[in-house]
């Protein structure tokens, strides 16, 4: 964590500035491991992660800080299994801060030693957990598909909020596409953000916060908020929709995506709220409502981005999920054409979508789609819908795949026209170098 993002940044509780603790470990103006206070309480910055989240534990994280021992703080901090915490698990006794729950049982029965191996890849994390499954085919979402054709309204912006960033997914197409200069990763969960800054974003800030409280921020700091499938997991929705205003410069763009709808069905459904009630949450900031199926749709199919046509009532509440777009600047609803060239632009690191088995046969590889869960099929028809079932990569292409890695350094232009395609169908996917 940079020390100038503290300038930033104040206590949701008490609404207090941060100042940085005695016992630290950093270097070149960044802060590592060690601890921060404000009037209320200390909370410690572990891997350079800030941790606001699950005050009541972060006590007992900081005492860990001060006697040096910021790896068992560390270890402690993947403790999370639904509303459970580790604070607990901690004697209450006024000299003791140490843990009833040792390390070695936390190592046996959670296995977050995988997470802190350097030579572990991000798909050697999961087993065959729903969750695991989602994560490990994120890519494959159509969810995180529409980020793609919002590139061009994020490019002209500098400092990106990406609130409930997860594991990180969003927040690596964010900087490696729009590249701002400032992107700020926030989640609930530390051991998201963890393996968000491990895999996917390094140059962002990182701060573990509660959405359902007030957002640490200063006032008009962002010129956009970035939002994916979040909103309908917090409780406190009103508060967080006008803190959003409150956080949003006067010429910012609120870009919430993939909210579920209270209308109809939805197999994790959350907190949903109906579409004219998601607007009404808002009373500062203009807001409109896009159904989210006709926005994919028109990406995949069109390479188009069309936010000028507006939509009635009833085709908002037929929508299985929508997405919202706040903003004062009228001229950002508009057509934007071609789209998908801001999804081709980034050639770094191609790998054929572990959705797929790969075969090779001569020169050939036959890629079959895995079976999908019930609950993927579920979540995201279209993606069943789009991504094929079989598909052939032969000829030169084929030469030059590396297992599933396609070799960038034998690339020729020629080579161009079949490589975008495969990318448009995403069977080539972009992803961050230690990602298999």
């Amino acid at each position: 964590m940079q020390l100038r993002f503290l300038d930033l940044i104040k206590c949701p509780y008490c609404g207090s500035s941060f100042k940085v603790g005695d016992a630290r470990q950093g270097k070149g103006g960044q802060l590592i491991n060690g601890y921060v206070r404000c009037e209320c309480n200390e909370f410690p910055v572990l891997e350079g992660i800030l941790k606001l989240s699950d005050r009541h534990s972060n006590t007992h994280l900081v005492e860990l800080v001060k006697k040096g021992r910021a790896k068992s703080a560390l270890a402690l901090s993947f403790w999370e299994t639904g509303n459970r915490t580790i604070a607990p698990f901690f004697r209450t006794k006024k000299r003791a801060t140490e843990p009833l729950l040792t390390l070695a049982v936390l190592r046996a029965k959670y296995g977050y030693r995988r997470y802190l191996n350097d030579k572990a890849t991000f798909l050697g994390l999961f087993g065959k957990t729903s969750r695991q499954n989602y994560l490990r085919h994120r890519f494959s979402s159509e969810t995180l598909w529409l980020v793609y054709p919002f590139i061009p309204l994020l490019k002209s912006r500098t400092r990106i909020l990406d609130l409930g960033c997860g594991t990180g997914q969003a927040s690596f197409i964010i900087s490696s596409y729009a590249k701002p200069k400032d992107l700020i990763c926030a989640d609930q969960s530390f051991r998201s953000l963890y393996v968000a800054k491990k895999y996917f974003v390094r140059n962002a800030e990182f701060i573990a916060l509660d959405a359902n409280y007030k957002l640490p921020f200063n006032g008009n700091l962002f010129d956009c908020i970035f939002m994916l499938d979040t909103f309908h997991y917090v409780q406190a929705q009103a508060l967080l929709a006008t803190e959003m205003e409150r956080i949003l410069s006067p010429e910012g763009l609120l870009l919430l995506l993939h909210l579920h709808n209270s209308l109809n069905y939805n197999p994790s459904a959350g907190q949903p709220l109906s579409p004219s009630d998601w607007v009404d949450l808002f009373h500062q900031l203009p807001i409109k409502a896009f159904p989210e199926e006709k926005l994919i749709k028109d990406f995949i199919l069109k390479g188009r981005l069309d936010l000028a046509r507006g939509f009635r009532q009833p085709e908002l509440n037929a929508s299985r999920a929508f997405c919202l777009i706040g903003t004062s600047n009228d001229s950002i609803f508009k057509t934007y054409d071609e789209v998908q060239s801001a999804l081709l632009s980034n050639k770094d690191n191609l790998i054929i979508n572990p959705i797929y088995k790969i075969r090779r046969q001569n020169d050939s590889l036959l890629l079959q789609r895995r079976s999908l869960s019930k609950s993927f099929r579920q979540e995201f028809p279209l993606s069943v819908e789009y991504l094929p079932q079989q598909y052939i990569i032969s000829g030169k292409l084929a030469k030059i795949m590396k297992g599933d890695i396609l070799a960038s350094n034998e690339l020729l232009d020629d080579d161009l026209p079949s490589i975008e395609d495969l990318m448009s169908k995403f069977i080539l996917i972009n992803v961050p170098p230690n990602y298999c």
